[in-house]
């Protein structure tokens, strides 16, 4: 399925401007040919079990073994051997590996004054990969679909360095795309950098009814965890955002509720004051967000919890379906 008005255009081939090989040889520290069996010197590997391949005149590693770098290109690789973005990686690579044709990249240190950042995804199937991560939560392919959330076969960007080129990226996991006012979230559970969103400070999600009671989160897998167990919710892009959020003051009863760690007590602490709302948070010891507690003590201990957590005296529930 295709996502009218968020589809990622044809991406600019900047691979053609890379000498692949070279960037692979530097970073698995041996020669390379493509479709012979390697090991993975990027992770602890000791058989050869791994090859490069060539998909769209890309050179990328198979690796059935990790799904972390199963399907990476070069510069994916040097992203995760290097824990840096994309904009960083293409640095690094123009240090290190000579580019064919660096001033078409126009790849410099000056940053554009017009960038404007662009993010686009085109939808696939869920896979294997999907239910096993989703299922932990109890959250389905039905519910996932019905918040605007898809499985991504490829997602494209752009950078402050090269604002006019769309980097793509293949992806074979769990990657889910979260779609809110047409804005988007890619995210990557199990990668080094989980996110990438062009959500902006105000983007609130979730399309549950609201009662007179409301809780506040962090992430739209805590919201539709909450919503599974019958709560009103709605959830904001991160815990550092400061999302106008006076639209609920109408409602009798708005509790935020963020992890339990530094970060989310700061967050929980700053946008309760700020909007005079009630602060809860999961105690100390446990898992630092509900949708983790969930999956660790699964539904009746999790009910139990946001039952101490918002006071019984309130209207809370939603009506059963």
């Amino acid at each position: 399925m295709k996502l009218d008005g968020i589809v990622a255009s044809e991406s600019y081939n900047v691979y053609s401007q890379i000498d692949q090989f070279k960037v692979w040889e530097s970073l698995l520290g041996f020669s390379v040919r493509l479709n012979e069996k390697i090991v993975n010197t990027l992770r602890n590997d000791s058989k050869p079990g791994c090859w490069l391949y060539e998909y769209d005149n890309v050179i990328l590693l198979a690796d059935f073994a990790d799904v972390t770098y199963h399907g990476i290109s070069c510069i994916d690789g040097v992203m995760l051997k290097y824990h840096c973005n994309y904009t960083r990686a293409l640095e690094i690579i123009k240090q290190n590996v000579s580019f064919k044709q660096v001033n078409t990249l126009s790849l410099t240190t000056k940053q554009s004054k017009d960038w404007k950042f662009e993010l686009a995804f085109t939808s696939g199937n869920w896979n294997n990969h999907h239910k096993e991560y989703w299922l932990q939560y109890d959250i389905s392919k039905k519910q996932l679909e019905s918040e605007n959330c898809y499985p991504v076969s490829s997602y494209s960007f752009n950078s402050r360095y090269c604002p006019h080129f769309m980097q793509k990226v293949r992806t074979y996991d769990e990657t889910t795309a979260i779609v809110v006012d047409k804005k988007i979230k890619i995210y990557k559970p199990n990668s080094t950098f989980k996110f990438l969103s062009n959500f902006n400070e105000n983007t609130i999600g979730g399309t549950n009814a609201i009662t007179d009671t409301v809780i506040i989160t962090k992430s739209i897998k805590d919201y539709m965890v909450l919503d599974n167990l019958g709560y009103s919710s709605r959830f904001i892009h991160s815990e550092t955002s400061n999302p106008d959020l006076s639209m609920f003051k109408n409602y009798d009863k708005v509790y935020v509720l963020m992890d339990n760690d530094e970060t989310g007590l700061n967050a929980c602490n700053r946008l309760s004051s700020i909007n005079n709302f009630t602060g809860i948070s999961i105690p100390e010891g446990y898992p630092k967000d509900i949708s983790d507690f969930y999956k660790t003590y699964g539904y009746t201990e999790t009910k139990h919890l946001i039952r101490q957590l918002v006071p019984k005296s309130t209207s809370h529930l939603l009506s059963a379906i």
